[in-house]
This record gives C-alpha cells, sequence and structure tokens, in this order.
C-alpha cells in the first residue's frame, strides 16, 4: 500500500519537480457511513472505526481550529459543545489492550486461539471499566462499541478468522524467486526452514 501511494505520488509531481512543490496535489476523502446489521462482524468494526476517525479529525481540524480563529478574532459565537471521540477509539486501537490487539493476539497464538477466548480478554479488559464498552442483553457472545453515532453489537464469532491474512509458503517461496527486484522486496526469501511447511504472514 505504501509503495502504491508513493507512486500515485510521484505520478501526480509536476515535470522538472525537485519534489519540494506543494502547488499541485489531489485530496480524496471518502466516507464510508456507519454499518448497522443484524449480525454485526469484524467488517463493520473496521468501517466504524474508519467512521469515529473522520469524526475525530472533522472535529480537531474544523470545528476546534474555528472556534480557535473566531476567539482571536473576537468575533462573538455561540459555545459549542464538542464531544471527544479519542476514548472510543482508544478502546478500539490502542495497544496492549484495545480490541484490535486483542483480537491480533488471539491470532498469533494459532491453534490455542478462539472468537470466545478473545471475546473473553475484552470482557476482562474493559466490561465494567470503559464507559464505551458493553456486553449485549441479547447475546451473551457479543460485545458493544458505544461509537458517537450509536450503540452497535459486534458478534465474536468469525473475527479470528476475519483476521488473518495469510499466503502459503509455497507462494511465498515462489514470489522470493522472482527475478524482479521490486517482487524480491516485497517478498523477501523466508527464513531457513520455514518452506512449504509453514503459511508466512503476508509482507
Amino acid at each position: 500500500f505504501a509503495w502504491m501511494v508513493q507512486r500515485i505520488n510521484m505520478s501526480l509531481m509536476p515535470e522538472n519537480s525537485s519534489g519540494d512543490d506543494t502547488g499541485a496535489y489531489v485530496g480524496v476523502l471518502d466516507i464510508y457511513g456507519f454499518e448497522v446489521f443484524d449480525v454485526n462482524s469484524l467488517d463493520q468494526l473496521c468501517i466504524n472505526f474508519s467512521n469515529e476517525m473522520l469524526q475525530s479529525q472533522f472535529v480537531e481540524t474544523v470545528l476546534v481550529s474555528e472556534k480557535s480563529r473566531y476567539e482571536s478574532e473576537g468575533v462573538a459565537w455561540m459555545g459549542i459543545n464538542l464531544p471527544s471521540t479519542q476514548a472510543c477509539l482508544d478502546l478500539i486501537q490502542a495497544k496492549p489492550f484495545g480490541i484490535m490487539s486483542l483480537l491480533d493476539e488471539q491470532v498469533k497464538v494459532g491453534a490455542r486461539g478462539s472468537d470466545m477466548a478473545f471475546l473473553n480478554q475484552c470482557d476482562k479488559a474493559h466490561y465494567g471499566s470503559n464507559e464505551y464498552y458493553a456486553k449485549s442483553r441479547f447475546d451473551r457472545d457479543a460485545f458493544v462499541v458505544k461509537h458517537y453515532a450509536g450503540d452497535i453489537t459486534y458478534a465474536a464469532a468469525g473475527m479470528l478468522l476475519k483476521n488473518v491474512d495469510n499466503l502459503t509458503a509455497n507462494l511465498v517461496v515462489v514470489m522470493a524467486e522472482s527475478t524482479s527486484p521490486f517482487i524480491q522486496e516485497k517478498f523477501p526469501a523466508p527464513p531457513e526452514g520455514e518452506g512449504s511447511q509453514q503459511a508466512l504472514k503476508r509482507q
């Protein structure tokens, strides 16, 4: 992904530019919109996390900056309550006990990990101590995140499988043996002894 962003930036750069020219740029803002279904899983958690982040950026860069500007210019304005979404963001992304971190940990332990173990870890870390985390009244195998747009219930079942992003070792070896320097950089040879017997994490 980083390589793709770099290539796009290079293609947008004016000819004979030193790379310091900031006169031309393209900005893309893709707002997903919150997703709430009868059953919500990791897909919806990721999308709703993105929206939570966008809301935080909007409050910080637009509302807070405008407030400071009005005050500096002595413009009278009606105060607006600006709720912060940082606590909810931390619940999802913070290390080592954020929901995503706990999910990654369960994936790392391999066969010993499970959806229910992930849920138990989330409950242990957040239930009763984090106002943005709650339990569903109707599904004990789910948890609730109190997003700024509303409470959303997420089913733990299937989350570990969706969070695994593996390539088979055979495919990694084939890519590493490519004569293309670009492919070799993106798929370095696996460590000695890690041949077709293991699945390697996508580079």
